[in-house]
């Protein structure tokens, strides 16, 4: 469990690094305690070289992000429907939508990035 969470760490650095560029890449998970929230959420924060700060929380613990909810919530409706929708379909199917992992979308994206 605990090498899962930190492969899947390591990927949402290569990726957001592939992506922004040189940037510094913080990913944790923390704890909450506020009611109606989730007891774990994931934290993704990265500087670029000139120290602009970017992060985003997601409200679920790593290991249970998925590819469609991340796309559709990162790229918005127009984009995730039109290009990331009908290729996580044509891959997996209707059917697995909610299953797919966000830690397998980082991987493929990463592997596919070139020089």
């Amino acid at each position: 469990m605990e090498q899962d969470r930190a492969n899947a760490a390591s990927r949402i650095k290569t990726w957001t690094r592939g992506h922004f560029g040189d940037v510094t890449v913080l990913v944790t998970e923390l704890e909450s305690a506020v009611p109606g929230f989730p007891h774990l959420h994931t934290v993704v924060a990265f500087w670029n070289a000139e120290q602009k700060h970017f992060h985003f929380r997601v409200f679920k613990p790593l290991e249970q992000v998925t590819a469609d909810e991340w796309t559709r919530e990162k790229f918005g409706a127009n984009i995730y429907n039109l290009i990331w929708r009908p290729m996580l379909v044509g891959k997996f199917g209707e059917e697995n939508l909610k299953v797919v992992n966000m830690a397998w979308l980082w991987a493929r994206l990463h592997s596919r990035r070139g020089p």
